[in-house]
């Protein structure tokens, strides 16, 4: 079973009440997309427009029907072959797992940003699934030799190598840092399967708030994700259009491993 199979059921076996739990709010805005449960807790996808099969003015023909819908059926939706309703299940994943991170159970939540736990030593090769662009000098400065790989041609340039390379590069590295996108597009479950021998693996950003259990279980090392600290903002400046960097006064930096 992949990870995103196995976060919907591990997430169901959590919710013996779920069928009650309701979509409050969704917002699938220019940079991200946003589901804001009846129980309070917000999730967060990037909404990756330059991947999207986007039909004259419309993302989704599921628009005016998905707030207030039962949750579940938008959880299902991150197994859908149609990218925009992959999006809107794995913002669903992420609400629902925020409680679980919130409690720290079997986990350690630590303050901080991803590079700063990490274990990056001199020379290792490393290689990033996505381009992180604020990653990469930070990267670089510790010796390490950094390898990036990007699916969209949007967020390419000259030190990227598109993401076909990932069967031959990323077996070779010794840390591999993903982004939490790919647990929309798809690419998730190839990234950790080529990642084997590598000492660190780290799903990092917005959307990488997903039940860490599964993602430890899936051989993630560390989980470099958000906490939500003002959800009616954070709807706000998605439904505006806002990206990270708008969304950072209304959230906090938070880095997952499991407890030892």
């Amino acid at each position: 079973m992949g990870v995103v199979d196995e976060l919907i059921q591990a997430l169901m076996n959590l919710n013996p009440q779920i069928d009650e739990v309701v979509a409050e709010k969704v917002v699938m805005g220019l940079g991200y997309t946003c589901v804001l449960t009846s129980s309070g807790h917000v999730g967060l996808c990037q909404t990756l427009l330059g991947e999207l099969n986007i039909h004259c003015c419309k993302v989704t023909n599921k628009a005016g029907s998905l707030a207030g819908s039962k949750i579940v059926d938008l959880l299902m939706m991150a197994k859908s072959w149609d990218l925009s309703e992959r999006i809107l299940g794995v913002a669903t994943i992420n609400a629902l797992s925020a409680p679980y991170i919130e409690s720290q159970q079997g986990i350690k939540v630590l303050k901080g940003n991803l590079i700063e736990h990490l274990d990056l030593r001199k020379g290792d090769v490393v290689v990033m699934a996505g381009n992180i662009k604020p990653f990469r000098e930070p990267i670089k400065a510790k010796g390490c030799e950094l390898i990036v790989l990007e699916r969209s041609p949007q967020f390419m340039d000259e030190e990227t190598l598109p993401d076909v390379a990932t069967d031959e590069i990323v077996p070779k590295a010794d840390v591999v840092i993903v982004s939490g996108t790919s647990l929309a597009n798809g690419t998730i479950d190839r990234i950790l399967k080529m990642a084997r021998r590598a000492r660190e693996i780290a799903l990092v950003g917005p959307s990488a708030g997903a039940y860490p259990k599964v993602l430890f279980d899936h051989g993630v090392t560390i989980i470099g994700c958000i906490k939500a600290l003002d959800p009616a903002m954070i709807i706000k400046v998605v439904s505006e259009g806002g990206g990270t960097r708008e969304l950072k006064p209304y959230v906090k930096q938070i880095v997952v491993r499991a407890s030892s």
